[in-house]
């Protein structure tokens, strides 16, 4: 994807220059709920899920799309 300045805009996930100061780190995001020491990668995958309407909080949602981040790319592959 890109936005009107030409500008890509995608997933990231970056760890390896947080880990040295992991326990301030965690202190100062309590929404953090994975961290390790290791360098590796991260699978992504999002559901887009809708509801027909939203003046009922028990309305039934529905699966709209399914997508992928690609390593590497900023595009968005349907899954």
């Amino acid at each position: 994807m890109s936005t009107k300045s030409g500008l890509a805009v995608g997933p990231v996930a970056r760890g390896t220059e947080v880990t040295g100061a992991m326990p301030g780190m965690l202190a100062r995001n309590p929404h953090i709920r994975f961290v390790n020491n290791r360098r590796g990668h991260c699978w992504l995958e999002t559901m887009f899920r809708t509801a027909p309407y939203v003046t009922d909080p028990d309305a039934p949602c529905e699966d709209r799309g399914r997508f992928l981040a690609e390593a590497g790319s900023a595009r968005r592959v349907p899954a």
